[in-house]
């Protein structure tokens, strides 16, 4: 009883395993068709084609990121060479003693959203014994 149990059991997993077969070959079959042709060296390509636009991508935010510090501080130091004129004419010109001297300020507009639209306000302030005060309203126009 035993051996037929084994027996009947050896036929199915043949049996089983003959259609697992075919289905192998019906499979290699459909990998010969022309659109499925050459699907490995296709994927290979475009995995590699993803990946180099991912590295440039990462590469142009880098380079982004240093460019945009770059301008801020060139920026910053054409603003404050542009003080120091500003201060030194001041000095020259102005013989009144309620202001020390003017200077010019800039700064990031609040709620900019993105980085690549990035506009800046600049407003002159007067200086007396270092505290600055906007002077938009306070200055004569003439």
């Amino acid at each position: 009883m035993a051996l037929n149990s084994a027996r009947d059991s050896f036929s199915v997993m043949r049996g089983k395993k003959q259609q697992l077969m075919e289905k192998i070959r019906e499979y290699k079959v459909q990998l010969r068709v022309p659109t499925l042709k050459d699907v490995e060296e296709k994927y290979r390509h475009k995995l590699i084609q993803h990946e180099t636009t991912q590295m440039a991508v990462a590469d142009l935010d880098r380079y982004f990121k240093a460019l945009d510090e770059s301008l801020l501080q060139h920026h910053s130091k054409k603003v404050e060479e542009i003080n120091t004129i500003i201060r030194s004419l001041w000095q020259i010109t102005y013989k009144g003693q309620d202001i020390d001297t003017i200077e010019l300020v800039s700064g990031q507009q609040e709620g900019q959203v993105s980085k690549a639209a990035r506009s800046y306000d600049y407003r002159v302030v007067m200086k007396k014994a270092g505290a600055a005060i906007d002077m938009r309203g306070r200055c004569s126009a003439g």
